[in-house]
């Protein structure tokens, strides 16, 4: 099984910070999870725009930078929608949006991001076992 820290995603955000701090992304895909199992997986999100989006992670899977995030699921864009604490707080899957740098390999963006999902989710459930 692979091991969370060989991802380098809990300091990614330093590292992929341009010259004026921000970290630049394009919608490369899509995946579906639950707001609530994504902080339950890797913590709370990093606060994003806080108009289209309210909240993001930022990893980096080898040489790549990836980013997730909601878009614009929020009161912050449309007061039809949840407050974002609400979001965050939700069991029930949602459509979160994958960014990247580049969009010729766009599937293997989304697969490498899965496949991080995956190993979280198998590294919380054998500490569990083991608690």
């Amino acid at each position: 099984m692979k091991h969370i820290k060989q991802f380098k995603s809990w300091k990614a955000f330093d590292n992929a910070k341009s010259k004026d701090g921000i970290v630049y992304t394009s919608r490369v895909g899509h995946i579906d999870a639950s707001p609530a199992e994504l902080v339950r997986l890797f913590g709370k999100p990093l606060k994003s725009d806080e108009y289209k989006t309210s909240g993001e992670y930022l990893f980096k899977i080898y040489d790549r930078y990836i980013t997730l995030y909601d878009w614009k699921q929020t009161s912050l864009y449309d007061d039809r929608c949840p407050n974002p604490k609400d979001f965050w707080t939700n069991e029930e899957r949602v459509i979160f949006n994958v960014g990247s740098h580049g969009t010729d390999d766009a599937g293997y963006t989304v697969y490498l991001l899965l496949d991080l999902i995956q190993t979280r989710r198998a590294e919380l459930k054998a500490r569990e076992q083991v608690a």
